[in-house]
């Protein structure tokens, strides 16, 4: 993510900037926990970590009512909450809906329970007992067994499937459509990205690959899914500052009018706006990342997203974090060897706008409750043209007012000033951040980052996911089209995606429609343990981002990334350990961290 300015002047660099920095304040920053950010981002990282242990939490639910969090709760964060869900819970044995006919659009068939079809205008649901896939539908066997995140069994379908029954919904199709991004600042933003930043050609390509495969596995009762392409006229870095939104009103209108029932549009080239309007256009949107619980329900049945996690509880997660595992214990992981023997006096950072204000006056008010109150925060404006000084102004009085362990809630560019700003002033803290992933953490100032700890994943080797694998069962013998050299490897951001859709249309039933994809969608089964970048998904009332775990990591810059195999990685926390929203107890209580091989 090198910026080259020699190709440019001033005023055109800080306009590039500026719009960027606007983009991914916008975007990303809400998701971060405010102050701690054990969010997992899917951007330029991996959403979810390994799931190391045990079974599923009977009754947890992603963002669903409960004990640790209500529906109506909002804060950026990590991910789930804990509490009972609707109907049979998301960990909940029962039966699979094995026998003929139907059981209801809104139906637990146990086993974690996923919503079978409705019969829907005289259709039925027939067959026997056995899926298209050939799997035998009994005991709460799933759709097939490539896929952690596999919905569970539904019998082969035959009869009438109710034809249009829904936006976007024909007797024989389901539309989607995809965004092309159109920015008069993509130049810019490929600059300030480099190898970090996606092809979108090859994404949609890899995309098309997976929706292929996808409608031959999932029951979609007599309908395909069709992937559909448009250039859009609205300038997605604009989008989010609020400027040309006709434009973005228009292209939502074309999605519309080009038969969507949903837009999979990769989420760093969609933005809220381009959201909202999908949801005023009936078309559902899957591109939302870490948003509140408030934004889902307030445009419900048209929002979701396995992009990163929800943003209702991670001030939660966060506060449990410090509470039990920072505060009150020596900076230990600090660069100053005089930090590492005092106790950790908390710094925030964050850029000021009256969200985020609101929002770390939330976090400050949760940490208060374990007697932590931050020495110092600092808002920051998302402006260039004071944006170097801001950050050294910044790290002056965060160095002066004593802090040892500095919290930043920061866009991915941000931390290339700041780190770089710290080092000049010879202030050596512990960091705590975001994870965007191995290629943009190379860029922040190594002395400093090497003493960072973010919520993240240790990336295994590309071909042992099973996005790679569910790709060689599309596309046997190919690579996929997001390959190095010519792309970085995020083909997983559009099989998660995708996982996530046809998940959702096979668990509405025949009568497509919205709600009837959000009832689907609110009793699928948790996922499977097991795999190291999507975690656990667990669903339930209420739940439209199921992402449910999350893991620690810290940087090492001389280790070797299994990612792209370059020089500077992260590296587990804990040994990896996974952590369910739904049981914060299991971080432990008033020990260390064990990071940086400690």
């Amino acid at each position: 993510m090198s910026m080259d300015r020699s190709q440019m002047s001033q005023d055109e660099f800080e306009t590039m900037l500026r719009r960027w920095l606007l983009k991914m304040g916008a975007r990303y920053v809400p998701v971060l926990a405010a102050i701690l950010a054990i969010a997992l981002l899917l951007v330029f990282v991996p959403t979810t970590q390994p799931f190391s242990n045990s079974g599923l939490a009977t009754g947890t639910s992603a963002n669903g009512t409960g004990s640790s969090a209500s529906a109506g709760n909002s804060g950026p964060a990590a991910s789930a909450s804990s509490g009972s869900t609707a109907g049979a819970g998301a960990g909940q044995s029962g039966s699979a809906s094995g026998s003929t006919g139907s059981t209801g659009a809104g139906a637990v068939s146990g086993g974690g329970g996923t919503a079978v079809a409705a019969t829907g205008s005289g259709g039925a649901v027939g067959g026997g007992d056995v899926a298209k896939t050939g799997v035998r539908c009994t005991n709460g066997a799933r759709q097939f067994a490539w896929s952690d995140f596999a919905p569970n069994c539904v019998p082969a379908f035959t009869g009438n499937n109710g034809g249009a029954t829904g936006q976007g919904v024909t007797p024989s199709t389901i539309t989607l459509t995809y965004r092309l991004a159109n920015s008069s600042q993509q130049s810019a933003v490929n600059a300030l990205a480099g190898s970090a930043n996606i092809n979108q050609t090859d994404l949609v390509a890899d995309m098309q690959t997976y929706v292929n495969y996808f409608n031959t596995q999932f029951e979609l009762y007599g309908r395909k899914v069709v992937l559909k392409t448009y250039q859009g006229q609205g300038d997605y870095l604009e989008e989010d500052q609020g400027q040309n939104l006709g434009a973005t009103q228009a292209d939502a209108v074309t999605a519309h009018d080009m038969g969507a029932f949903g837009d999979v549009t990769f989420a760093l080239e969609a933005s809220e706006p381009y959201e909202q309007d999908l949801a005023q256009e009936h078309v559902v949107s899957f591109s939302s990342v870490g948003m509140p619980q408030s934004f889902y329900q307030q445009y419900a049945p048209y929002e979701y997203s396995v992009e990163g996690p929800s943003g209702t509880v991670g001030l939660q997660e966060a506060s449990a974090v410090i509470c039990d595992r920072l505060a009150g214990m020596p900076a230990i992981y600090a660069g100053d060897v005089t930090y590492q023997h005092e106790n950790r006096k908390f710094g925030i950072i964050y850029p000021q706008t009256p969200y985020y204000q609101q929002e770390v006056d939330t976090a400050e008010a949760g940490l208060a409750a374990c007697g932590v109150k931050p020495a110092k925060v600092i808002g920051y404006s998302i402006n260039v043209s004071e944006y170097e000084q801001e950050a050294v102004s910044s790290m002056a009085e965060m160095k002066a007012a004593g802090v040892t362990t500095l919290l930043c809630a920061c866009d991915p560019i941000y931390p290339i000033l700041l780190t770089q700003a710290a080092s000049q002033q010879n202030w050596n803290p512990e960091w705590f951040a975001i994870s965007y992933g191995d290629p943009v953490s190379r860029d922040y100032q190594q002395s400093e980052w090497a003493h960072s700890v973010a919520g993240g994943v240790q990336f295994p080797v590309p071909s042992t996911t099973q996005a790679y694998q569910a790709y060689q069962r599309a596309n046997p013998g190919h690579q996929p089209a997001e390959t190095p050299p010519s792309s970085p490897p995020y083909y997983y951001v559009a099989y998660y995606e995708l996982m996530e859709v046809f998940a959702g249309l096979q668990a509405a039933g025949p009568d497509l429609t919205a709600a009837s994809f959000e009832r689907g969608e609110f009793n699928l089964p948790p996922s499977i343990p097991g795999d190291p970048v999507g975690g656990r998904w667990i669903y339930g009332q209420n739940v439209f981002d199921p992402v449910s775990s999350f893991s620690l990591v810290w940087w090492d810059p001389n280790a070797l990334s299994k990612f792209d195999n370059t020089k500077g990685a992260y590296q587990w926390c804990n040994g990896g350990q996974v952590y369910l929203d739904s049981d914060l107890s299991a971080l432990g209580s008033h020990q260390q961290l064990h990071c940086f091989g400690h």
